[in-house]
């Protein structure tokens, strides 16, 4: 009988090794890009083959990656106005890809292509200027969208500078505000060690909001590890959220959700958001929004993080707008974010929570110390694919055990189709560029392959097992 087993396991892998040869020997073939044809193409100026030409280079599908290459191709493209091209350089500079990294020019190329209307450099320029890396000047060439831009951080540094020399003078509300621009980077460079001070001189002058932030500061530096400082931190932020302060009030409700220091109360945690978000902080009108099961109500806590810059908001407000359209109530829009598609105002605006406070607050290693598993926010996209990796290798074991050859390709052919449509997605949802989404794609099918081998190599020894039973 064991003879039997491994004469029927040694056939179904042989089979299987064989297939797998086949796949991938066939799969680049057909991926192949013909580089000589391409290459002429380019030259004779074709701005479209030049774009391929460096995304080929760039991202190494289909034939070997080299950025120099890229680098020449999308220049070329760049030079006739392509904004992708354009876009794809200002990447490559900005990250130091075949060249030494240049903030500059990186910026140089993304602006051509954002003058363009191209959202994802508008995004990348924007997330440049969040992070402190560079500061927009006024240009009266320039459009409405750069001078707006330009506008918004000379703002900024003046409110800094107007605040600083406020709370400079011993005005405690000031140095609260202090603390926070330098905890977030609005109109100075992210400073966590000078933001503590500020609330630190806050809260010697008895300032609540200053003792709540500066008592949650240092909880969440010992990884809430320190039960004193979590008790400290919730009653000190208790008696600031309870005289109307909107920071006081998100942080004890993050403290409530997630039964930190406090039993774990959602309803009061909910309670506690909405305070916060009648009172504008964009992050909790999003929240609140998420909760409410009417669409058209959602789509009005959407609109006002929207109005903010909040630009998953302004995504999820177009649900809630599709939503309650189909439900027979009607939601406006403003032009303002009408003005482009609500995919592009989220583009752009996606780096835009990097200056919310909250993130900021709570960066420490606190989730999954604390909890002693990691949060579902993270396990979540994990756990469905191995859920449906799971079930799509099941399919392929009972389809090699019933059809047997029939289905050896379909097996190995159903987990790459799954990840190009993914990766597809991913790309057209602007979440991931062109060479994250190939590597994702290689990376992806590689698994699948070596996941699937062992497996439709079993069901061929069950299937030839079962056949000669049943023949004896």
């Amino acid at each position: 009988m064991r003879s039997d087993v491994w004469c029927a396991w040694r056939a179904g892998f042989t089979r299987t090794v064989f297939a797998l040869g086949l796949i991938l020997v066939c799969a680049p073939a057909a991926l192949a890009v013909d580089l000589d044809a391409l290459r002429q193409q380019g030259e004779q100026g074709n701005a479209d083959t030049q774009e391929l030409l460096g995304l080929h280079y760039h991202s190494g599908f289909g034939g070997p990656k080299d950025e120099a290459q890229a680098l020449i191709w999308f220049r070329k493209a760049a030079d006739q106005g392509r904004p992708l091209a354009q876009y794809s350089l200002g990447e490559m500079y900005e990250k130091g890809q075949g060249v030494p990294a240049d903030t500059d020019k990186a910026v140089e190329w993304y602006r051509k292509a954002a003058e363009q209307g191209y959202a994802r450099a508008r995004g990348a320029i924007r997330k440049l200027y969040i992070e402190g890396k560079f500061v927009p000047a006024n240009d009266s060439q320039a459009g409405s969208w750069w001078q707006a831009l330009a506008a918004q951080a000379e703002a900024e540094s003046r409110d800094f500078s107007q605040s600083r020399a406020a709370a400079d003078a011993g005005n405690a509300d000031a140095q609260v505000k202090v603390g926070i621009l330098y905890l977030t980077g609005v109109g100075t460079r992210k400073d966590r060690e000078k933001a503590a001070i500020w609330f630190g001189r806050a809260a010697e002058q008895g300032q609540a909001e200053g003792e709540c932030i500066l008592a949650a500061l240092n909880a969440a530096n010992t990884a809430w590890h320190v039960a004193s400082q979590n008790a400290h931190a919730i009653e000190t932020c208790r008696k600031a959220a309870d005289q109307g302060y909107a920071d006081a009030q998100v942080i004890l409700a993050v403290h409530y959700a997630m039964g930190r220091g406090v039993p774990k109360d959602p309803a009061e945690a909910e309670v506690l958001w909405r305070k916060a978000a009648e009172q504008g902080r964009a992050d909790a009108q999003a929240h609140v929004a998420g909760q409410i099961k009417d669409q058209a109500q959602a789509a009005q806590w959407y609109l006002k993080a929207a109005e903010q810059g909040d630009g998953s908001a302004a995504m999820l407000l177009n649900l809630s707008a599709t939503g309650a359209k189909m439900s027979g109530e009607s939601v406006q829009i403003p032009d303002t974010i009408h003005g482009m598609s609500l995919s592009d105002f989220a583009q752009e605006h996606s780096a835009d929570r990097e200056r919310d406070f909250l993130p900021n607050l709570w960066a420490s290693p606190l989730i999954a110390t604390e909890t002693g598993h990691t949060p579902l926010w993270r396990t979540g996209p994990i756990l469905a694919t191995v859920v449906v990796a799971a079930v799509m290798l099941l399919a392929s074991f009972v389809a090699t055990w019933a059809w047997g050859w029939r289905a050896v390709i379909p097996a190995f052919a159903a987990g790459p189709a799954l990840i190009i449509v993914m990766a597809v997605a991913g790309y057209l949802s602007h979440k991931s560029p062109i060479p994250e989404m190939v590597q994702g794609m290689e990376a992806g099918t590689i698994l699948w392959l070596l996941a699937a081998a062992p497996v439709v190599g079993l069901a061929f020894a069950v299937r030839a097992i079962t056949r000669k039973k049943r023949l004896a």
